[in-house]
């Protein structure tokens, strides 16, 4: 039984130590955590990060679609244009298109 404590402790110890710097962040959280836009800038990102996130203005995250919650696409154009894989878009494009009209 103490065996198995001690291996629990060491085990969360371990676990206290774990970040998201890998480019994973939530988006809601970008603009709470400073440490998180260090991060991300020292990766690179050349823009505000209320630039990718933000609930009160228009940003890149509302360019992001769902295709019925399995897969995503991107907005590209101001023509509505959506960069996505070919399975994703399959069924909409078949339902939008016809032999006359392709």
């Amino acid at each position: 039984m103490k065996f198995r404590l001690t291996v629990l402790i060491v085990f969360s110890l371990c676990l206290s130590n774990v970040f998201a710097d890998e480019g994973m962040w939530l988006l809601g959280n970008l603009r709470k955590n400073k440490q998180t836009d260090r991060v991300m800038k020292e990766l690179g990102l050349q823009m505000p990060v209320n630039k990718i996130y933000d609930p009160k203005k228009p940003c890149l995250a509302d360019a992001v679609v769902s295709f019925g919650g399995f897969c995503s696409g991107v907005v590209v154009s101001e023509d509505g244009l959506v960069f996505t894989n070919h399975h994703c878009g399959f069924s909409s494009i078949q339902q939008h298109s016809s032999v006359e009209h392709d």
